[in-house]
């Protein structure tokens, strides 16, 4: 049996963790950008804080509330990784348009 988006929505909105996040969010009137740890992996501190979740618990969070039409997901970085192993590298190129700032 499919779940419907909206039945997904509404199971997360009646979730306290997303309450409080989304709370959060809308009193501090911010969006959620990422630090980079040691390792050049993004983690999102406010959603760690907020839900008491691990870093890839708190990414995967995230997912699901943008699969759901809750967030929306843009892109904040894009990291080069090593062909070989998958880790990022030490080097950040962020290609961003100066007239509409989309980022390439």
């Amino acid at each position: 049996m499919k779940v419907e988006k909206s039945e997904i929505r509404s199971r997360l909105y009646n979730d306290p963790a997303v309450q409080a996040l989304l709370s959060g969010i809308v009193e501090e009137r911010t969006e959620l950008i990422p630090a980079f740890d040691d390792e050049r992996m993004p983690r999102f501190i406010l959603v760690e804080n907020v839900t008491g979740k691990e870093p890839t618990e708190a990414a995967r969070f995230l997912e699901e509330l943008a699969d759901a039409g809750i967030l929306r997901k843009e892109i904040y970085e894009r990291l080069v990784c090593c062909p070989e192993c998958g880790l990022p590298s030490a080097v950040f190129p962020r290609y961003k348009c100066p007239k509409c700032s989309s980022l390439m």
